[in-house]
């Protein structure tokens, strides 16, 4: 699990959730699979940030093309399995993002060509703001450090 993906499964268990990473279909997989116990709500979380996102500025059409072979790949083609495991159709899909090469219009159409299918884009950033409102003492391990890392590094700020 790589630092995105572990921060964002942290913050969902500080929002009550049982996660389940990396549940794998064959040769495809999902990051994460969720579901709240005290209201049933399940989810399918796709994590997608880099710190160096790569690409270049191109045309609308182009990013939201690309929007749609992720949103094919990634939330589509998965859709049968993920039921079975959620035990529910019903469940509600999340995708984790980052900075976007193509900067504003490239996270607008990605964001528009999402929200067509009904997925929720959320930026870590916020995933981030979100989980540390929660914290009720430092977390230890991994997230610790790595939310250690980016409080020295100015990129985050933690109460002391």
């Amino acid at each position: 699990m790589n630092a995105t993906e572990l921060v964002t499964s942290e913050w969902l268990g500080s929002e009550g959730y049982c996660v389940m990473p990396h549940v794998k279909f064959g040769r495809k997989e999902a990051d994460l699979l969720a579901i709240r116990p005290t209201d049933g709500r399940r989810l399918h979380v796709e994590v997608s940030v880099s710190s160096r996102p790569w690409g270049s500025i191109r045309a609308v059409e182009d990013y939201r093309r690309e929007a749609a072979e992720y949103l094919e790949k990634k939330f589509t083609s998965l859709h049968d399995d993920v039921s079975k495991i959620l035990g529910a159709t019903d469940f509600q899909r999340w995708l984790v993002i980052g900075n976007l090469a193509g900067g504003h219009d490239e996270e607008y159409a990605w964001k528009s060509r999402m929200l067509e299918d009904d997925v929720i884009v959320i930026r870590f950033n916020e995933v981030v703001r979100q989980y540390v409102k929660n914290f009720k003492s430092r977390p230890v391990g991994l997230t610790g450090d790595l939310l250690d890392v980016l409080n020295e590094l100015g990129l985050l700020k933690l109460d002391s």
